[in-house]
């Protein structure tokens, strides 16, 4: 939920300190939640402080890209993203044997050292592009971060819905899946390596996705909606595939397919909205990214209470999924249309000229105003 904040300081700060600072509050968060002994506070330290450093710390590592990458920017996102998957694929187990051989408190410790570590990636981050800090006020900034003529777009309008149903079904498998799996019969040490599968697997599907987007650059929104449909049926055979093997398979599928979802939710922005307002665009969609991540899970758990039977869960996510494609249609007939480029075109020709002189002079300072004014002139 705090994206579009980030989106709108990370013109005045650079993406290097606010993933900094993101670094230390997931520290500060883990190692807080260590000493806490009740869920009220839990909610306040592992929920809040830590949510808060992966917003940072993701919404930055996303926006970055944008500054050095225009065509293949579905492939790098899908890179960049792929180390979320090799996060699962090694944090599922070694989480599980921490809370054995250490305890919860001690895995908790353990959590907070590894999130020192992302200090580190973030020395290698660098600004490519001049700051819009020093021509636009912090003021401007903070009351523009939300965007609200871009929810008039009925292209966005539609995106957003997209992302608002695919994401309240897509922490269904990591929330529910480990005790079905125990309820379907799996042995107990095998269920870790489930969502060790969904990890490996998204860690191959983000690149492979991002560069099937790249090289179906005309066609990735068709490409966006065949993977939610895709992934929708995954989660669906869920609750029929009970067998270990089976369910693995079911798992991998899903971890391809979620994982070029993600790639793919911000990297379809450029095709819908105008360059200036790509920033705000990316901050919006993790905002209701967040909003329906929230409301997804517990509406599941509360429909197994309600039904009584763990199938409606998978029910459930696997539609969200199915839902978040049939959304896509208006998107792709907008913006395959003539009249949506003509204009799509005209409106992004104005942006470049009227931005064009704040750029020269943040460029080079030894640029007068009269040779700024001969240069878009020219």
């Amino acid at each position: 939920m705090i994206g579009p904040f980030v989106s709108s300081v990370s013109s005045l700060f650079s993406c290097r300190r606010i993933v900094i600072v993101g670094g230390c509050l997931q520290f500060v968060g883990y190692l807080l939640s260590a000493f806490v002994s009740t869920v009220n506070l839990l909610y306040v330290t592992l929920g809040i402080v830590v949510g808060i450093g992966n917003g940072l710390t993701i919404t930055s590592s996303l926006l970055i890209l944008n500054e050095f990458f225009d065509r293949k920017l579905p492939l790098a996102t899908g890179i960049v993203l792929s180390g979320a998957g090799i996060g699962n694929i090694i944090f599922s187990p070694l989480i599980d044997f921490c809370l054995k051989n250490y305890g919860y408190q001690g895995t908790l410790m353990i959590s907070a050292a590894i999130a020192l570590n992302v200090q580190i990636t973030a020395a290698t981050f660098s600004q490519k592009r001049p700051k819009q800090g020093q021509i636009f006020s912090f003021s401007k900034q903070l009351s523009d971060m939300m965007d609200i003529d871009l929810l008039k777009t009925p292209a966005f309008a539609f995106c957003i819905i997209t992302n608002t149903l695919s994401s309240m079904g897509f922490y269904v498998p990591f929330a529910f899946l480990p005790n079905s799996a125990a309820h379907y019969g799996i042995e107990e040490t095998n269920i870790p390596w489930l969502i060790s599968m969904i990890g490996c697997s998204s860690s191959l599907g983000r690149p492979f996705i991002g560069w099937m987007a790249v090289t179906f650059y005309r066609h990735k929104i068709v490409l966006y909606s065949f993977i939610l449909t895709v992934c929708g049926i995954s989660i669906l055979m869920m609750q029929i595939w009970r067998e270990f093997y089976f369910l693995a398979i079911a798992c991998a599928i899903f971890g391809v397919t979620s994982g070029g979802t993600v790639c793919l939710s911000t990297s379809i922005l450029p095709d819908i909205v105008l360059p200036k307002s790509l920033c705000n665009s990316v901050g919006i969609t993790l905002l209701f990214q967040g909003l329906g991540s929230i409301i997804g899970t517990p509406v599941a758990g509360g429909l197994t209470e309600m039904v009584m039977n763990d199938g409606i869960i998978y029910i459930y996510g696997g539609s969200t999924f199915l839902c978040a494609a049939i959304t896509l249609v208006p998107i792709i007939y907008i913006t395959t249309s003539e009249k949506h480029r003509q204009r799509f075109n005209q409106k992004a020709l104005v942006t470049v000229e009227s931005d064009l002189p704040d750029i020269i002079i943040n460029v080079d300072r030894r640029h007068s105003i009269t040779d700024t004014e001969w240069i878009v002139n020219v």
